[in-house]
């Protein structure tokens, strides 16, 4: 048990610092959260956390307040909290003196393949009860005295979401389990490294100047907060990329994941090696971004095609309302999300569907997903008075039209009929 009074007197703090201890106590704390990461980069091995960088290290006082979480993805950040694949492992750091005294907590949040639910992924877009989207943990002790909880683990993985109607318990279980054991060393790793801290200096030392951060980091958020509300752009949000929104003084960025979560995607040669599938294009989507004294970002343009059938679901948005532009700037372009099918029969005919913002599709062998990205909103009236393309929806459904297979595995990538 933990003695809550001992961990409030642990935090008692002295009235003053020195700024140059201030920032180096600073950039210690944070140089442990960001050896966790890279420790659960190194050992784990589903390409959401591998290759993705969908994760989230950092550090805690005992009483649970944040010190320092290293920014792998920014929605994380002060809450590490985000949808149900997302998993947390919380390890406490206990004092070598006094073993029932929790002087830090270590935590590490990833994003797992699959924890059941009625579609593979856990990321159902049409579900409407919380047991459709898989395994609801609301906590797991999964070590106890040194022993990993392997059955338990299971049991609330893959068992338990089996039991509601229409799902599925975990696909790949032993992805999340040993994805899960990663997160247990990157914890334990930072428990390493703040117990080495506290001998390099004392405990007191250390939870005074992890308060003194604390205290420092509000002043400055505060401060950033009212230069930020002062300028203001706009913002396009997508799972993979778009272009970013411009303001008063710079243009959008294009092909930039301005969504919250500014996860990396995964590259080319990892996607086709692990995955049936065959990137065709990735670029970005000219003349996308809106029109203005200063322009937005371009979108992209992303094009897969599928070699066997396939489930897939897509969540997107700004598919029926173009991004808005400010001061007289130009919207972006909206989204589009194109199903190119082909056909069942010989001599059929291929179809080019906009299957819209969100929804979950059967592809077959075959056929192809093409993306296009919404650009970012212009800022200010633009000084040549631009026009917006009014042909650029039939240019793009040409360009679907057009699409032609490309290298080696070209034979492959065609359907059998």
């Amino acid at each position: 048990m933990v003695n809550a009074s001992q961990n409030q007197d642990q935090t008692q703090v002295k009235a003053d610092y020195d700024p140059i201890t201030l920032s180096l106590f600073s950039n210690r704390f944070m140089c442990i959260a960001e050896a966790m990461g890279r420790s659960l980069k190194q050992t784990a091995i589903s390409t959401n956390i591998k290759e993705r960088l969908d994760f989230s290290c950092a550090v805690f006082s005992p009483n649970g307040d944040l010190v320092a979480n290293a920014p792998f993805v920014p929605v994380h950040l002060g809450a590490m909290s985000c949808h149900l694949p997302d998993l947390t492992v919380i390890t406490p750091c206990f004092d070598e003196n006094d073993p029932t005294k929790i002087i830090f907590f270590t935590a590490s949040r990833g994003h797992h393949s699959d924890i059941g639910g009625i579609l593979p992924g856990s990321m159902p877009p049409t579900s409407t009860q919380l047991y459709e989207e898989g395994a609801n943990i609301q906590s797991l002790k999964i070590v106890s005295n040194g022993y990993y909880n392997h059955d338990a683990l299971y049991k609330i993985m893959v068992e338990d979401p089996a039991q509601y109607p229409g799902c599925s318990g975990s696909r790949s279980f032993k992805d999340v389990e040993s994805d899960i054991k990663a997160q247990i060393a990157a914890n334990n790793k930072g428990t390493n490294l703040l117990k080495a801290l506290v001998k390099e200096y004392n405990l007191k030392t250390v939870h005074s100047y992890m308060n003194h951060i604390k205290n420092n980091a509000e002043r400055s958020v505060r401060k950033m907060l009212r230069k930020a509300a002062e300028k203001a752009g706009s913002n396009v949000l997508h799972t993979i990329a778009g272009g970013s929104g411009a303001g008063d003084g710079w243009h959008g960025t294009s092909g930039v994941h301005c969504h919250m979560t500014n996860t990396r995607i995964t590259d080319p040669e990892i996607l086709e090696r692990r995955y049936p599938v065959l990137l065709h294009e990735f670029g970005f989507r000219s003349s996308s971004g809106g029109v203005g004294k200063y322009r937005g970002g371009e979108g992209c343009i992303r094009s897969l095609q599928f070699l066997q059938p396939l489930s897939v679901s897509i969540l997107s948005e700004r598919r029926a309302r173009s991004p808005y532009g400010l001061k007289g700037g130009g919207p972006g372009a909206t989204g589009l999300n194109l199903w190119v099918k082909q056909p069942k029969e010989e001599n059929g005919k291929v179809r080019t569907i906009n299957v819209g913002g969100k929804g979950t599709m059967q592809f077959g062998t075959g056929d192809r997903l093409i993306l296009h990205t919404p650009g970012g909103g212009g800022w200010g009236a633009p000084d040549n008075k631009e026009e917006i393309d009014k042909e650029e929806a039939e240019r793009l459904l040409n360009q679907a039209r057009d699409w032609e297979p490309r290298g080696t595995w070209a034979d492959k990538a065609q359907p059998d009929f």
